[in-house]
């Protein structure tokens, strides 16, 4: 499902693939998978340099719950 990937790069590539792939077998609707991109890309730009495996879900949820507010 590459067709939502902004980048050229095949390890980003391969993240989003993942990325994608995981939402879509936790049942994700395909309908609403591009919103779950663009949350996760948001997260992602609110804190450059931070690897993702270091992020508990405490913080993931308060991130998503400021984006939310927007």
């Amino acid at each position: 499902m590459s067709a939502y990937n902004s980048t050229t790069d095949p390890a980003i590539r391969r993240f989003w693939d993942r990325h994608i792939n995981k939402l879509e077998k936790q049942g994700v609707n395909a309908k609403v998978l591009r919103r779950y991109v663009i949350h996760a890309e948001e997260y992602i730009k609110a804190f450059p340099g931070k690897k993702l495996a270091t992020d508990g879900p405490g913080e993931v949820q308060a991130c998503l719950e400021r984006i939310g507010r927007k």
